[in-house]
């Protein structure tokens, strides 16, 4: 179970940053 949920949090963060990176394209 403690597997999936490090692979659930990598998965997320890397949603998030994806985003993030997105939004300061998208800025400039």
């Amino acid at each position: 179970v403690r597997a999936i949920m490090d692979a659930k949090d990598a998965f997320l963060a890397a949603k998030e940053l994806k985003r993030k990176i997105y939004e300061n394209l998208s800025l400039k």
